[in-house]
């Protein structure tokens, strides 16, 4: 191994910079952050920090194994509290150590001023601040990631044996908490391989995947055993998702701001092709951002696999690209660029929090049904993935709903008589509402008439009360 090619230093401004860096980012992802309801998967991640360690297991075992080392830490976060605020507050910080990491990255690979724009840049990243807000384990994952990048670089460049331990452990417990994460070695290893190479490198690379395999046996084998199937949600991807996760990756609307700091990061990079230090730094930060994407991206068309939140480890390399593309340019074009990099993030990340997407509305929902419901009412959720959350609502507040039983679609009534007089049907998502209680009139005993709808973003909400006095049917 060889030592770091080139010794940067940051000094106390640089440290005095950082802080303040965080302290924005930190006030970004904490700033409303309970000003959303829960959707559907972040209540099922509620549940799985809250639930009993049988059904626990039995869910690990069954579908998330995946997700595993994610869910266990925030078991452990929600002994302290199990509110909104604070189960989201996990993703929340690891994304604010995320910032901290890519300065180190952007500070080892070019130099300190690289590393603060960098984590600048991410600090304001629209969607790495959407999914700080969010119970779910991609802020995690990336740091994760972004840990085992420095840790590689930290092993290569000084030969250090704890970096390389360290470096095992983080990108091990990235796969545990993301399955996708097993891709991105494909962006860290190949360029440093190639710079560092020497005659004991082999043997590190077969060690690294010996003891790899050896710890993702568990989810290897849960793989093989389910047939690596991809959600049934899923499609192949089109050019529209390929278009739509070049926006993800950069800012929807003006993204081409960050085209233009990678295209002068690659001009910079042909410029001094002959330059051994400059090529390989820029290149491994290109393919960290590029290869993990592609192969998932070709991946997909056979097992659909590409959906943008999945690749939020990418974003690190896109701010870093981007950060040395600007310090390329003169200086007065640098701070133009930056400046209105900066203002587009903010601009965007006002629109998320006005109007975030594809969050349904379970709070309000929620709070609808506790209010209107009385005595024998029983309530369906559709599909019923939705309930965990709808349940996480109920028992926040101890509301009047958490005494509802559920009803199935079949008729039977859980924890109380087999009819109802009443039925909330709560149908989230994409679902059709009419269809649904059309499906509930079919399967039902008796006969329900649909007396009221009530819509809130992404869920409707229906009353059913027993058909009377020749009232026809609810279609």
């Amino acid at each position: 191994m060889t030592r770091r090619d080139q010794k940067t230093h940051a000094g106390p401004n640089s440290s005095i910079l950082l802080a303040l860096i965080l302290g924005f980012a930190a006030l970004l992802r904490f700033l409303f952050l309970t000003s959303k309801s829960f959707w559907s998967d972040e209540g099922f991640s509620a549940f799985m920090a809250r639930t009993d360690f049988q059904s626990f297991m039995h869910f690990i075992r069954h579908g998330e194994m995946h997700i595993f080392f994610y869910y266990a830490l925030l078991r452990l976060w929600t002994y302290v509290a199990s509110g909104e605020w604070f189960i989201r507050s996990f993703s929340a910080f690891a994304s604010v150590a995320t910032v901290a990491v890519v300065y180190l990255i952007g500070n080892r690979l070019f130099d300190a001023k690289v590393g603060l724009v960098a984590a600048l840049l991410l600090a304001v990243h629209p969607a790495h601040i959407a999914y700080a807000q969010e119970a779910r384990p991609y802020a995690f994952e990336t740091l994760l990631v972004s840990l085992s990048a420095l840790f590689l670089l930290r092993f290569f460049q000084t030969g250090s044996r704890p970096d390389y331990v360290a470096y095992i452990c983080s990108a091990v417990l990235a796969v545990y908490s993301h399955f996708l994460a097993v891709f991105i070695p494909l962006g860290h290893w190949p360029v440093l391989l190639i710079r560092f190479w020497n005659s004991s490198i082999w043997r590190v690379l077969v060690v690294t995947l010996f003891t790899s395999v050896l710890l993702l046996l568990p989810i290897l084998i849960y793989i093989f055993r389910s047939g690596g199937s991809s959600p049934d949600w899923l499609s192949r991807p089109t050019p529209h998702d390929v278009v739509g996760f070049f926006w993800f990756l950069t800012m929807a609307r003006y993204g081409l701001l960050y085209a233009i700091g990678w295209l002068t990061a690659l001009w910079a990079l042909l410029r001094q092709w002959q330059s051994p230090a400059p090529r390989w730094t820029l290149l491994f930060v290109v393919c960290w951002l590029v290869l993990p994407s592609l192969f998932i991206l070709l991946l997909s068309l056979a097992k659909p696999l590409f959906l943008s939140r999945y690749l939020l480890v990418c974003v690190p390399a896109a701010v870093l690209l981007a950060a040395f593309g600007f310090n390329s340019l003169a200086r007065s074009v640098s701070l133009v660029c930056i400046s209105l990099t900066l203002i587009a993030s903010l601009v965007m990340v006002r629109s998320y929090y006005r109007h975030p997407q594809g969050k349904e509305d379970w709070r309000s929902a929620n709070r609808y049904v506790s209010t209107e419901a009385r005595a024998g009412d029983a309530v369906i959720v559709l599909p019923e993935y939705g309930r965990f959350t709808f349940t996480f609502y109920s028992n926040l507040r101890a509301l009047p709903s958490k005494e509802l039983p559920y009803a199935l679609l079949n008729g039977d009534i859980e924890g109380s008589s087999r009819s109802a007089t009443r039925l909330w049907l709560v149908v989230f998502g994409y679902q059709n509402s009419d269809h649904a209680i059309g499906s509930v009139q079919s399967a039902s005993n008796s006969a329900y008439c649909g007396t009221h709808l009530e819509k809130f973003y992404l869920i409707e909400v229906s009353l059913l009360e027993a058909c009377q006095n020749g009232r026809k049917p609810a279609r």
